[in-house]
């Protein structure tokens, strides 16, 4: 199983371990699956189940308090209570079937919804240290620009968590666990963020989160290409700093007439994609995918022309699937069999040096 989705079972196994309040909510929750599965399954009366569910309950409580089940967990809770619960019959003498273990990743989930709903601020403690950590390398995972997920978007989607659960938004039974479901917050956090700011800017500390969002509400009243272009690839922005004029007609130079008068519209006059749209006689929707095919071509010259020619190989090739392809340095180590940490350096110290060199040179 994914390691993500056990860390709702890591969490509970951890509170399972010291308050009763715990234990009696997990009880009362995975009562109904436990007697589903063994009546179901062996045939079993009503009574003789919840008698086994009883036994098999108190000796994973006691295993993990004991450390018998060495945590983090390697199963799901719900697979823990029916392994005991079947090692139970067998030495019963009740003949046990062979088949795959049910696994139910939701159910420690809805077992910490109860308990927040229920006012266990223990609960809530447990899972901020917890997710924290996975939810900032799940975040750089996915947007590989991301130097380090910011901690006021961490906070603020378990927060909004607390909050949904509180207020009866999260509902149950769960079709995701817990972390998923608030990952999928911060991403959306994440996504607002960087939507406001023009797509991109790498976020380092809450100063620079403040100054960002500050930037962003200037931008909403007056945009301006420069800003646009630089929160589109951050790499650029000391280098467009110095001539943005001329800087700009470089970036544009290889492209067609249209794409340069869309570009200009877009970034130098500031009109909207509909007004864009009017004035070149389409809709729309027509005219956001033009301008994404003009931005992605646009990329692609002006990184293999000013950026990546000059890098030593294999640079030139991290560079070109990094600047490019926007492949996350994940991938990137995978594609080379090479340390992640390494490409990032390699990446990371070229671009330095190039913007080094090119900052009062205006390419």
């Amino acid at each position: 199983m994914r390691t993500k989705h056990l860390i709702d079972e890591n969490v509970l196994a951890a509170l399972l371990k010291g308050a009763d309040e715990v234990w009696q909510a997990a009880f009362v929750h995975y009562k109904a699956p436990f007697s589903e599965h063994f009546e179901q399954r062996y045939v079993l009366s009503g009574e003789k189940s919840r008698e086994l569910y009883r036994e098999s309950f108190a000796l994973v409580v006691q295993g993990l308090r004991e450390g018998l089940i060495k945590t983090p967990l390697k199963n799901t809770i719900f697979t823990y209570l029916v392994m005991f619960g079947e090692k139970q019959l067998e030495r019963a003498g009740h003949p046990i079937s062979s088949g795959a273990l049910p696994r139910r990743p939701y159910l420690a989930g809805e077992v910490l919804v109860a308990l927040i709903r229920q006012g266990c601020s223990e609960t809530f403690r447990s899972i901020v240290g917890y997710y924290r950590e996975p939810i900032r390398k799940t975040l750089k995972k996915r947007y590989y620009h991301l130097n380090e997920a910011p901690e006021k978007i961490i906070g603020e989607a378990l927060m909004a968590m607390k909050g949904n659960i509180e207020t009866g938004k999260v509902g149950l039974p769960m079709r995701a666990t817990l972390f998923t479901y608030t990952c999928h917050i911060a991403r959306n956090k994440f996504l607002s963020l960087n939507k406001k700011m023009r797509k991109g800017a790498p976020l380092e500390s809450e100063e620079e989160l403040d100054k960002a969002l500050n930037r962003a509400r200037v931008e909403e009243e007056a945009p301006g290409y420069l800003d646009s272009i630089s929160d589109l690839w951050p790499v650029l922005s000391p280098w467009l700093e110095e001539n943005p004029d001329e800087c700009f007609e470089k970036l544009i130079s290889g492209l067609d007439e249209v794409s340069r008068k869309i570009l200009r519209l877009r970034f130098v006059e500031g009109l909207k994609y509909k007004e864009i749209g009017q004035m070149l006689g389409i809709n729309e929707g027509a005219c956001r995918k033009k301008l994404c095919d003009i931005l992605h071509k646009w990329r692609k010259n002006f990184f293999l022309r000013y950026v990546i020619n000059g890098a030593p190989s294999p640079v030139r090739e991290y560079l070109d699937l990094y600047l490019v392809k926007r492949w996350p340095f994940c991938k990137i180590a995978n594609k080379y069999g090479r340390p992640e940490a390494e490409i990032a350096g390699l990446v990371g110290d070229y671009l330095r040096d190039w913007r080094d060199g090119n900052r009062c040179r205006g390419i």
